[in-house]
This record gives C-alpha cells, sequence and structure tokens, in this order.
C-alpha cells in the first residue's frame, strides 16, 4: 500500500475516534462503564464506524447528505445511533478493545483505499500498465 493513501486514511480514523469517544465524555449521564451490559461486536463496531467514516468523506462538503445517508446505512447493517453511543459507553476505557477497533478500522480502510486506488488505476490504465512501468520503454524523453 503506498504511503499516501495510508498517511490521508491515520488522521482520519483518530478524529473519527476522538470524536466518538469525546463526545460520549462529554454526556453528563456517563457514569462507569458496566462491562455486564451486552453491546454489539467490536467487529461490527469497526466495519459500521468505517462505513460511516467512508460515508462522510463521500458527502463533504454536504452535511444534509451525509444525515441521511447516515440513518440509511445504519439501518442496512442493523443498528442504531444508541448502538454505536452504548459500545462507546462501555468499552470506550478500555484500551485493549479501543485498540482492536482501531486496529480492524484501519484494515478496513486501507483495503478499501488499496481497491479505489486500483480501480483509480485501471481506468487510467485499462491494459493494466502503468505509465512508464513494464511495457515499452519511454524514450520521448530523450534519455
Amino acid at each position: 500500500m503506498s504511503t499516501s493513501v495510508r498517511s490521508s486514511a491515520g488522521p482520519l480514523l483518530a478524529l473519527a475516534l476522538v470524536l466518538l469517544v469525546g463526545t460520549i465524555g462529554c454526556r453528563r449521564d456517563v457514569g462507569a462503564p458496566e462491562p455486564s451490559r451486552e453491546t454489539i461486536s467490536t467487529e461490527r463496531f469497526a466495519e459500521v464506524l468505517s462505513d460511516l467514516v467512508l460515508l462522510r468523506i463521500e458527502a463533504l462538503p454536504d452535511t444534509q447528505a451525509y444525515r441521511l445517508r447516515r440513518d440509511t446505512l445504519l439501518e442496512r447493517h442493523g443498528v442504531t445511533r444508541e448502538d454505536l453511543v452504548e459500545f462507546a459507553e462501555v468499552h470506550g476505557r478500555d484500551d485493549e478493545t479501543m485498540a482492536a477497533v482501531y486496529r480492524r478500522l484501519g484494515a478496513r480502510l486501507d483495503t478499501i483505499s488499496e481497491i479505489r486506488r486500483d480501480s483509480i488505476t485501471e481506468s487510467f490504465f485499462p491494459s493494466g500498465e502503468e505509465a512508464g512501468v513494464g511495457g515499452e520503454p519511454d524514450t520521448a524523453g530523450g534519455g
């Protein structure tokens, strides 16, 4: 994976997690987490969160479009905003769980970014050969 794809996804992941955990931490009615409460799985949380991050990127700068599409996305995943908030309340202070979320989220966004990059490359270079890579040597430069 290219450094530019990874470097663009990293700050977005950090921002998404900071915003989510920060929002939960600012609520007055949030007490100590109750580990015995059941929540959605870590995998489901990371999957939904990564889809929400991608949706937000695609919808920028149209906040209204994001909100409308967000509700549809959550419905398709079979989760509610409250499910996400509850997960953050219960697991947000658990370093191991949140690190696992971050790893899954990062891996999923890296994979999606790689697929999109490959798709873009294929649309510009349908033969599968990138400019200056493989095939005939570039003799136009006179070098």
